[in-house]
């Protein structure tokens, strides 16, 4: 698609304001017509792009990612435990009820459960790329399918997507302390742990979202943000880059590359809010 034309049909990233965009230019135009012939060019051109919009085929609404995700078939290996899931997400001025039903592999949750680094030593950093690049099962695919059918579904933009993988995380995944849940101070779960435990704490949630939106092909940070109160835990959370269908608003500035904080622990955040607490704390920021 040639630039000019790419950049005149750039999503607002609120798919609801299109067909608004609609009404409210035509009654622009209404209104004009009796009052001020002088301002009703604008008004044509305005309802024009609008429409644009509207009528831009689903294939054409960028998405953010950095590269093409195609539907991959799954096929139940071996012994398999369903879960299912259940959460809301807003897209513009609507709000979507989700539900999701996946078959989870019974042998390769025990075997990364026994394999897991996090039983015989305290994890860190070092070890995402096993969580999150070891992590993308295909059970992970099972869920990024889903996702990517629901974009296309609704011809949502990158932001609202992203939002999608975010709220399932906050609603569908029980917070549970380490302690309270394996018996572990610290322990980190594979994506395929938290969707079967159907649980897990800030690094856990955060994780398994990673995985999900690094499947479906978007740039994503793992943070680790350490309170200046030194009596506070640390906290986790993500930043995904930001591209065409992302709102403007400010972002976090890594190594030239904006991204937006993903708060995956708790309901009712947005993509690109940072809890209050967390707003001047260090962030250690690290690839997956």
């Amino acid at each position: 698609m040639p630039k000019v034309i790419k950049e005149a049909t750039r999503r607002t990233g609120v798919p609801g304001l299109d067909v608004y965009g609609v009404i409210i230019s035509v009654a622009s135009i209404v209104v004009l017509l009796f009052f001020s012939h002088l301002y009703l060019p604008l008004g044509i051109v305005s309802l024009i792009a609008f429409v644009s919009l509207v009528r831009l085929p689903p294939e054409l609404r960028p998405l953010g990612r950095i590269r093409e995700v195609r539907p991959v078939p799954i096929e139940p290996e071996g012994e398999t435990e369903e879960r299912s899931y259940e959460w809301k997400f807003p897209a513009g001025f609507e709000e979507h009820s989700e539900f999701m039903n996946l078959k989870l592999s019974k042998a390769r949750y025990k075997n990364l459960r026994e394999k897991n680094p996090s039983r015989n030593r305290q994890p860190n950093p070092d070890d995402l790329s096993e969580f999150v690049g070891s992590g993308i099962t295909p059970e992970i695919y099972q869920a990024v399918n889903h996702f990517s059918d629901t974009t296309n579904n609704y011809s949502l933009s990158g932001y609202d997507e992203v939002t999608n993988a975010l709220c399932f995380a906050q609603e569908s995944i029980e917070y549970a302390y380490d302690k309270d849940s394996v018996g572990i101070e610290d322990y980190w779960r594979y994506p395929l742990e938290t969707l079967y435990d159907k649980q897990g704490d800030c690094e856990c949630k955060s994780i398994m979202v990673a995985a999900i939106l690094k499947a479906l092909g978007y740039d994503v940070l793992f943070l680790i943000i350490s309170s200046k109160d030194k009596t506070k835990p640390s906290h986790a959370a993500i930043a995904v880059a930001g591209a065409d269908g992302f709102p403007d608003f400010k972002g976090y500035n890594y190594k030239g590359k904006v991204y937006f904080y993903c708060e995956t622990t708790a309901e009712g955040w947005k993509v690109g809010e940072i809890p209050r607490e967390y707003s001047d704390a260090e962030i250690g920021a690290f690839n997956v």
